[in-house]
C-alpha cells in the first residue's frame, strides 16, 4: 500500500514480542534481509526493541509491559524519533516513516500509539 503521495509507508514498532521492528507496505514487508537500509540502521532498529526489553517488565496479571522508571517513556520517544529521522534520511522521499510513541500512563503501563 502506498501513502498519499505514492510513498511506501514504513512503520517502526519495536513492541515485544516482535523481533524486527520495521514493516514496509510493499513486497519487503517485515523481511529484515530485504530492508534497503544499512547494517548500522538495522542494529539501531534492534536496539529499540532491546530498550523496551531492558527497561520494562512484563505484568502477567495485566497482560502488559510496565516501564521500570517513569523517564523510560520519554527516553524511548527520543530514541525512536531520532531513529525515524535517520531512517527517513537514508531511505529518501519515496518512503514515509511512521512510528509508535510511548504515551504517559498514570498506571505505568506501556502505551504505544502510532503517529498520524
Amino acid at each position: 500500500m502506498l501513502g498519499e503521495r505514492g510513498q511506501v509507508e514504513v512503520i517502526v514498532n519495536p513492541e515485544p514480542p516482535l523481533r524486527w521492528p520495521l514493516w514496509f507496505s510493499n513486497e519487503i514487508g517485515d523481511n529484515e534481509e530485504a530492508a534497503p537500509i544499512t547494517e548500522a540502521l538495522k542494529v539501531r532498529a534492534h536496539s529499540l526493541h532491546n530498550y523496551i526489553d531492558s527497561n520494562a517488565t512484563w505484568d502477567s496479571n495485566a497482560d502488559q509491559y510496565r516501564w521500570k522508571h517513569p523517564d523510560n517513556s520519554y527516553e524511548f520517544n527520543s530514541l525512536i524519533q531520532n531513529f525515524a529521522v535517520d531512517l527517513s534520511a537514508e531511505l529518501g522521499a519515496k518512503y514515509k516513516i511512521r512510528f509508535v510513541r510511548s504515551s504517559p500512563s498514570s498506571t505505568g503501563y506501556i502505551c504505544l500509539k502510532l503517529d498520524k
